[in-house]
This record gives C-alpha cells, structure tokens and sequence, in this order.
C-alpha cells in the first residue's frame, strides 16, 4: 500500500544553540547547562528513518525521506518534545576498520541533525548499535566491522581487532562535519552528550568490562570531546560494579515495563507496572556521581493512553534527566505498524497516546527530581497531572493549559486564563465529533490558533503480526463539528484558514460551533493583521502536516468481542466500520436473531444483545448489510457461561480449545525464555485438561515458575452478577511431580488490589475448597516481566479493599522452591481449573 504525504511546511528561524549551552555532569551526577549550572531535563523519542528498515521502506514506497524528516520532527516540536536519540546503524556507515563511509544513510542523519537542531531538540548520539539492518526483514550483508564480526557482542567488546575497529570509527563519526549545520558531531551545541554503544553484552568478567569501557571513553575524549561521556548499565545487570568504576559521566537505562512483543494488546491495569524505578546498588561507590539517562522506554503492547505521564513521574522520582522513547513510528509506515510491532506512537496515527506523550513531556519537566508522591493508587493524581486505568485518560490541568488524551469531565481550572488546550474527543471546553488530536493555542486574548489532525480509525490490533498489505489505522480526511468554550473567544468569531492547501473552507461562528476539517485556522474575535502575529512556540503559525485520506475498496468491520460472557446478562457490542454506502445500514447477527447496529459516532455503531438470547454455549455473530443481508464480517464467537451456580475464573479444557481462535496469549509465564522451564497443555479426556508447569532445577535465572491468566475482560466484570453469596473459590489440580506441592493462588482485581491463598497440592486430581475469608493481601507478580531484570517483580498496593470475585481481573498460580523445602530434581504442578461458588 502506499501512503501520499501531504506536507505544508513554511520557513521559519529560532536562535541557535551556542557553546555556552554545552552541558556538563557535576560532582553529584546531576546534568547541568555549563552557562548558568542549571539543572537540565530532557524528554523525546529515538526515530530511525536514515537507516535499515524504515530508510529501505520509505525509498520503496517512492517518497522523499527528507520530506518525511521534515513532517516527523514538526511532530515532534508539536508535542513539546526536546530530545532525540536513536543507536546509530554502524553496520551501514563503517567498513571493516571501522573507517565511516560517507554515504546516503550518513547524509540523511545530518540532514535530521539539522531539523531537530532548528526546533530545538537536544541529541543524544549513540554511535554503535552492534545490530544488523534487517529488522523486520532479513538482514542485508554489509561492508561494516559489526556484520565482519558477525553482529557477536561478546566479541565486538573482548577482541581486540573489533575494539581497535570501534575506536577508529567512533573517532571518526564524532569528528565528521556536518555539511547541512557546518559543524562536526564534537562541536555541535545541540548534540549534548554520546553514549558509546547500544545494549552491549559483556559477560562476567568484570575486569575486562571496564577496561572496554575506559578503552572506548578515552577514544572519545581524545579528540578533544568536552561533553559528557555515557555508558549502558542496565543491560548486563549481575556485574554493575564493573560498570560503576568505568571513567564515564553518566550510566544509560531502558525501561520496557510489561515486557515486549506480546503479538497482541496487553489487557488489564498495567499502572502498577510503572509504579517505581529502583536501583538496586544506588548506595555502591560510583554510582551518586554518574548522572541518569533513560535511552529507551515504553509499555510495549499497550493501546491505553495512559501509562506515559505515569512514566515520567516515576523517572523523575528516580532522579534520570533525559528519557526518550522507543520508538515513533516514520508516519509513512504507521499505518500498518511494521517498524516495531511491539511500540506503536505517531500523532497522526495514535492521537491519544500521542497526546499523553504530551503530558508525559510536561510531567518530566515540571515534577523535580526525587520527589515521591507515594505508592499506587495515590500516585495516580500527582501536581496538575491525573492518570486513570478506568477512564483510558491521561490529564494536564493548570491555569493557562489543559491537556487530554481521552473524553473528561473535569472542568479545566481556569478557563478564563487558558492559553494551550490539546486533546482527543470531548471536555467541558472543546466537544468534537472527530478521532483526530486536536491544538489550541492562544496567540493574543481573542485569537487562537487551531490545529486539527485527520481522522484516525483503528481497525485491527496494532500489535499483532503485522505486514505492510495489512492496515491497523486508517487515516481519514473529514468534516466534522466543532464547539468551544472559550471566555474571551465568546460565541462569534472567524475561522480563517492557514495553511496554503487547506481544502475546508473557513466559516463563521455564531454560538461558538463550526464545521471544518483537517488544517490550521485561526479563530478571532476580532480583526487581526495576520503578518504581525507570531507563536511563542517552534512551530510556524502556517505549518501543518498530515498523511493523506486512504481509500478502501469495501467497507471494513472491526470488533473486538469478549471471550466470555454470563448467560443471562445483556451485552453490550461496539463495532467500527469504514466507509459506510450512502443510506446503508449495519445489523448484528446473534446465532440466526437480526439485531439493527445504532451509529453512535463518526465510525463507531454499538448494540445490545437482550438478556433472552444470550444462552449458554458459543454464541456465533456475524456483521451484514441490512438491505442484501450480505455480510461483511465473521465475528469471533463469544462463549457464554451459565454463571447461576458458579463463577468461571480458569478452565485448561476450554482455553486448550480456543487456543486455536488465538485467546491463548491471555497466559503469561514465568519465567518464559529458559528451557529448562516447561509449560504443557495435557489433555485429560474430552472434556478435560490440565496446564501442567515444571521446572528442570531453580537458580539465578529460574528463581521460581508459574503463570497468570486474564480471566474478566470488561464486558464480563462490568455485567456480573452480585457476588455477595460467592463465598468460596475451588481449585482443582495437582502436583505435576512428585508427591506434593506448594503453591501461591493469586487473584489480582482491576485497582491492582491482590489477595493469596498458599495450599498444597497432592499427586492425585483433587478439588481444594479455599473460603474467600481465608485469602490475605500479598504482593502479585509482574508478567511479563519488566526490563531492566533488576526492577521490582512483585507489587502490592498500597489501597486495601475487601475481595470481590466479581472483580478479579486475573489470576496467578506460583510454585516457590523456598515454600518447597528439602525437595530436589524437577518440580512442578498441573491446575485443571479454578471457580468461585
């Protein structure tokens, strides 16, 4: 598929960084500006498109990468963002010496050092990234040391050929002139820092280690290099000692808090899973005069929107001074998510999230360093900022700005004083009927400058596997309507168009309503001399980018229907379509019954499937056209429950069977990469299962083995029945080997509360009856696991609230060698199910 770019873009100047802006780490490890000692902080994304994969595609798609840099980095200006990094593909601008090859892969990164340093935005440079460029794809041969030394980063940091061909190139690189800025890598103000390489491996000998490190920090600094000097600590995480007594300034981080590439949206609360950042060796010599750096972080796998101002809170706490995500998606490939399966942040084609990575940006920058606001769930509402699990919504609310990334009703603070407004759907000052993000931004009192981004309707999950023949956003050009409240606005203005090729003519406005479609505006209430009105922002008051309308042949139908539900209760369905025939309507097919599909928004139809037809067993549904009853779309079926008796919490039988409709991915193991670990659907009878789970021996790498299940999904736990009788949960199961075993029965609810139930299970399949009184709060386990492995594994909220079934979001099963005691060899057990009653 190929994507148009429709790009207005219009010159503009702002003053330069001069040396004086050249940072430096003090005593305390604390990044300060040489000019003033002031401390600095710094919050943006790593972007790679002058290489490997995204370079290759967006040649293929036949459009002009710097076309595509220039709408990119206004994006990021758009959003606040003021820092830049990504691990540079040495394996395309090096030869085997490490000698750099001036070729179009390098031009193209002077070309982005050159847009992000006219808006501002500071670069961290990584100049070794160890990694090959096919991602995604195969990886091409190329002329560089790291494919000589066959992309090996034991080797690459222990042989002595491959270190001499790094110190060469990295000399090389930081010495080259810039053609586009005049300035080499060294002398450029806004490149503030280098990291040396990206996520080595250096093994256990810890001598070796930071002799590499000093080797490859001397190499720098002997060219007269007189910023700071970064080194990678988090991804070897057993010899941190070795890294901590290397000469460099400052140590670099990630932060993948729910794992990555799940091959599918993480379900649940994952808000506990960003509730810290902890060192665990923050009192070991070395480590209070090294500043802190996040070099890349995201919550892999996760549509909501709002884990990143909850991010950056928890960085801060912890001190780090610079935190760049990983990674937005070059706008020509969002639409199908290809890059990174597992990030997925472009403005135009995730606009909530996009708008949280907003507020995450001022979170970092407003919040000090250290300052704790508590554990969960009080930490979620923390100065002018507030994140809900419940409400999809991250929000800013100050007297001159107020930002959301979802619908709110929360009044904005003082109206009358508001200057910046950005957000998605509706709020007390701005209802629209669109999907796009949307800016305003006052230019003097009386006039706003409006920016407004094309639809974006999501019509698969984004984090499956993904191809470029296959669509998950659609971008979509539409009018809609718009209505404000703002104070000194009133209810009659202008609305004036900005950018050159706005296709939506201007309007005006008598109650404070209008109609208009993607472009920039300005809404005045009074006459104006365009020519004279300038933003105290680096954004040009004309510019505007977004990708163009896309086509589709047919409508298309997108519904995520819940995996179970309980007989006897209506259930709700939300169905999206585009683009919809002229005067045609929807219906919803429930197992032969016709139900009318109701247009509650621009893409979105709902229905509600009445008590009486939803009935025990598999309920088949299908999306038609109401005048030919042709359909369009299979839905996945949903298996209905006859809950009257008994509360379903896991059943192995039936999740081995669905596992062919893809709900297996709803078990998480741990740990799920060793294999020495073994995890087993073993099939009992027709109608019978257990998931056995064992392990060969326990150590470092295998501390414990068990697994989590997301039972309720919404549509289940927002329509149960009341649980007030339920007064007992069932286990049924057995010691996989051996005679015995101990395990943890966790229940996790949806505000992260956990309650715990230790039992011990015989050799035989037995039913274990575990009163709901008996179960005690206790910490529940993080799956996936979070990277950095030194972060926390296990969380307990700090709220208490009484068990409720009706609540629980998952379940855990944990075997602990320690509550195992004298047993040896492999260990293990098999649970057949899990029901309340």
């Amino acid at each position: 598929m190929r994507v148009s770019l429709i790009v207005i873009l219009l010159s503009f100047s702002f003053p330069l960084l001069a040396q004086q802006d050249l940072l430096f780490v003090d005593e305390q490890g604390v990044l300060r500006r040489k000019a003033d000692q002031k401390e600095q902080a710094f919050f943006g994304v790593n972007y790679t498109l002058p290489f490997a994969y995204a370079y290759r595609h967006v040649k293929a798609m036949g459009l002009n990468p710097e076309q595509v840099i220039d709408a990119d980095v206004y994006h990021f200006a758009r959003l606040g963002l003021d820092a830049f990094r990504v691990h540079v593909w040495d394996t395309e601008i090096s030869d085997g010496e490490g000698n750099l090859l001036n070729n179009e892969h390098l031009r193209l990164f002077d070309y982005l050092i050159k847009k992000l340093k006219e808006r501002n935005i500071r670069i961290l440079i990584t100049p070794i990234a160890y990694w090959g460029n096919g991602y995604p794809d195969k990886n091409e041969r190329t002329k560089g040391f790291s494919d000589k030394f066959n992309y090996h980063k034991k080797k690459l940091v222990t042989n002595d050929s491959a270190i001499a061909a790094q110190v060469n190139y990295i000399k090389q690189l930081l010495l080259h002139i810039n053609p586009y800025t005049k300035l080499s890598y060294r002398d450029d103000p806004s490149i503030i820092a280098c990291e040396i390489n990206n996520e080595p491996d250096h093994g256990e000998n810890d001598r070796q280690t930071t002799e590499y490190i000093d080797r490859m920090a001397d190499a720098v600094r002997s060219i007269q290099w007189k910023k700071p000097v970064f080194y990678n600590i988090s991804q070897a995480y057993r010899n941190e000692d070795a890294f901590l007594a290397a000469k460099v300034d400052g140590l670099t981080y990630q932060w993948y808090s729910n794992g990555l590439v799940a091959n599918h949206t993480t379900p649940g609360n994952t808000l506990p899973y960003v509730d810290k950042y902890i060192f665990t060796y923050k009192d070991r010599p070395g480590f209070a005069s090294k500043a802190r750096i996040v070099y890349e972080f995201d919550a892999a796998d996760v549509r909501s929107t709002y884990m990143y101002p909850a991010m950056a809170r928890s960085f801060r706490s912890a001190g780090f001074q610079w935190a760049t995500q990983f990674a937005w998606d070059p706008t020509p490939l969002a639409y199908a998510n290809t890059e990174y399966q597992t990030h997925y942040l472009n403005l135009s084609y995730t606009p909530a999230k996009a708008i949280s990575f907003l507020i995450a940006g001022k979170v970092f920058h407003h919040v000090p360093r250290y300052k704790n606001f508590g554990g969960f769930p009080a930490d979620t509402t923390f100065e002018e900022f507030r994140v809900s699990y419940k409400e999809n919504l991250s929000e800013l609310n100050t007297d001159t700005a107020f930002y959301y990334s979802n619908n709110t009703g929360t009044m904005p603070k003082s109206p009358a004083k508001l200057k910046h407004i950005a957000g998605v759907d509706n709020s007390p000052v701005v209802n629209y009927a669109g999907t796009g993000a949307y800016f305003l931004d006052q230019v003097v009192p009386g006039v706003w400058r409006l920016e407004l981004m094309p639809d974006a309707v999501t019509m698969k999950d984004p984090f499956t596997d993904a191809a470029l023949n296959d669509t998950a956003t659609y971008i979509i050009w539409q009018k809609h309507r718009m209505q404000l409240q703002l104070p000194d606005l009133g209810k009659q203005f202008r609305v004036i168009q900005l950018n050159k090729e706005n296709k939506f003519s201007g309007s005006n406005s008598d109650d404070g309503g209008f109609v208009t479609g993607p472009g920039t505006y300005l809404l005045t209430a009074k006459e104006v001399n365009l020519s004279s009105l300038k933003l105290k922002m680096p954004i040009g008051m004309k510019e505007f980018y977004a990708p163009a309308s896309m086509q589709l042949p047919a409508t298309k139908i997108f519904a995520e229907t819940p995996r179970e539900h309980t007989a006897g209760l209506p259930l709700k369905l939300t169905v999206s379509a585009l683009p919809m025939p002229e005067g045609e309507e929807l219906q919803l097919e429930v197992n032969g019954n016709k139900l009318p599909l109701v247009k509650q928004s621009a893409y979105n139809y709902e229905v509600v499937i009445p008590a009486a037809q939803v009935k025990e067993g598999d309920m088949q549904l299908a999306v038609s056209l109401k005048s030919n009853g042709i359909v369009i779309k299979v839905l996945k079926s949903v298996r209905v429950i006859n809950r009257a008796q008994k509360y379903e919490l896991f059943n192995a039988a039936q999740i081995q069977k669905d596992s062919l409709l893809n709900s297996w991915w709803r078990i998480k193991k741990f740990p799920d990469w060793n294999k020495r670990t073994h995890y087993d659907f073993v099939t009992k009878g027709e109608n019978a299962a257990t998931y056995q789970v064992s392990a060969d021996t326990f150590n470092f790498d295998i501390p414990f083995i068990g697994w989590q299940y997301s039972c309720n999904m919404p549509a289940f736990t927002e329509q149960l029945r009341d649980n007030k009788a339920c007064s007992t949960v069932k286990l049924r199961g057995s010691a996989a080997i051996g005679q015995k075993a101990v395990i943890r029965l966790i229940l996790v609810d949806r505000d992260a509360h956990s309650y715990s139930h230790t039992l011990t299970l015989d050799g035989t399949d037995s039913t274990y009856d575990l009163p709901v009184s008996s179960f005690t709060r206790s910490p529940f386990l993080l799956v996936p696991r979070p990277y950095p492995m030194f972060l926390p594994l296990w969380f307990m909220s700090n709220a208490t609230a009484p068990l409720q079934i009706s609540a629980i979001e998952k379940i855990q099963v944990v075997y602990m060698p320690e509550e195992n005691p004298g047993v040896t060899g492999p260990q293990g057990y098999a649970i057949e199910a899990v029901w309340a009653e």
